[in-house]
């Protein structure tokens, strides 16, 4: 088990792995299971590079106008990769990709594998949420931090995500959901027919569908198809298993 007791510090990319999918985080981080696919290691490649050396931030400084440029009025930033950064209050650890520093103020840059999603917030809440712990965690280090970017290497897109106080409260939620979910015995139920699925690596142990009809016929619930939709027909639990979908190759 990953996470030894309540007094550990969660790791931040946990916390958002928790945000994308609770039964993936359970998986990998409370019973140790893993696998690796073409996604997983194109997201290790993406961020190779910045964690070849750790670096330690700069303390905040008040601003110094001796400092700043004399053209623009803005002071120079000081760029940190690989920044470690830990709070024993907030029971959070993470591994910052990127920061950029100017006096006391500071902006978490976060490196994503895929494209910008084609979504209001062009960006994920699994995203969102990692990046806005990483804001909390350089708060607590004496930065001002009011928002974050996130960098979309399929596309090459910067996206500048506030840290507003929706999404903090989100994140605080998510954090202790995922610490209950990390002392229980049970993993938590598969996603319903979730397109995060398809590319999930653990779709082979997790069994998302499959779980899902042996769980409704176990509870001797209205059978329909898998994703819940209640039918009355006779040999409904027959018409569920088939409709199982096949995320994972039948041989390795």
């Amino acid at each position: 088990m990953t996470l030894a007791s309540d007094t550990d510090p969660l790791p931040v990319s946990q916390l958002a792995e928790f945000a994308y999918c609770p039964r993936l985080f359970y998986l990998q981080h409370v019973e140790g299971r893993w696998e690796d696919n073409v996604y997983t290691e194109e997201g290790k490649e993406v961020h190779r590079r910045v964690d070849r050396l750790d670096h330690v931030l700069p303390d905040p400084q008040p601003p110094d106008e001796e400092q700043q440029e004399p053209e623009t009025g803005d002071e120079r930033p000081t760029i940190s990769r690989s920044v470690s950064l830990s709070s024993e209050r907030l029971g959070l650890s993470a591994k910052l990709d990127l920061v950029s520093t100017a006096a006391d103020e500071a902006v978490p840059v976060e490196m994503k594998r895929g494209r910008v999603p084609d979504v209001p917030e062009r960006s994920w809440e699994s995203d969102r949420v990692q990046l806005m712990a990483q804001g909390l965690l350089l708060r607590e280090h004496g930065y001002r931090c009011d928002h974050g970017v996130l960098y979309y290497a399929g596309s090459k897109t910067r996206v500048d995500v506030p840290f507003d106080g929706a999404l903090e409260a989100r994140t605080l939620e998510l954090l202790a959901e995922a610490r209950r979910a990390a002392d229980s015995p049970h993993p938590p139920d598969p996603l319903e027919n979730s397109p995060k699925c398809v590319a999930c690596s653990l779709n082979g142990i997790c069994l998302p569908d499959e779980t899902l009809v042996l769980k409704a016929l176990a509870a001797d619930e209205p059978q329909g198809d898998v994703r819940g939709q209640a039918g009355s027909e006779e040999g409904a639990p027959q018409a569920r298993a088939s409709e199982t979908r096949r995320l994972y190759p039948p041989r390795d």
